[in-house]
Parts: C-alpha cells; structure tokens; sequence
C-alpha cells in the first residue's frame, strides 16, 4: 500500500476522531514514517512475531488501555 492510500483509508479518518489539536500534519507524518519504518505498509502482521497492524502495535500492550473509558477501540483492527 502507498503512503497516500495510507492517508486516505486509515491515518486521516483516525486522526480525525481526535482533538483537533492532535489531528496536524506533523502527526500525519509521523504516522507515515512509523508504518514505513516497521511495516512499509505491506504487512498487517509481523513476520516471525507478534505484532498487529501496519504500525506494529503489539498485543500484549493493549492490555495497558484497558482501563481507558471507551476500552481500546483498535482491538478490532489490530
């Protein structure tokens, strides 16, 4: 997947539920570079390892926003 397609399906409909205060193009920019570093968006899961995504979140760190009113809404996506 591209950085673009990226974007548009995935970075910018999420930031977009965040305060706007959070939701700038520095933030989309890191999150470009993470899913690049770890995943060059070509993997939704690690190869020879645990983690979930296209940023490489680890599952056993959602157990660490369990306590988040809301839960952990990525659970589904990750």
């Amino acid at each position: 997947m591209s950085p673009e397609l990226a974007l548009d399906l995935y970075i910018r409909p999420a930031l977009s539920i965040l305060p706007d205060t959070m939701n700038s193009l520095q933030a989309q920019a890191m999150l470009i570079a993470i899913g690049l570093q770890e995943s060059r968006f070509s993997h939704r899961e690690q190869v020879g390892g645990p983690a979930k995504g296209y940023c490489q979140f680890e599952p056993r760190y959602l157990e660490l926003f369990d306590g988040i009113p809301g839960g952990a809404p990525w659970r589904a996506v990750v």
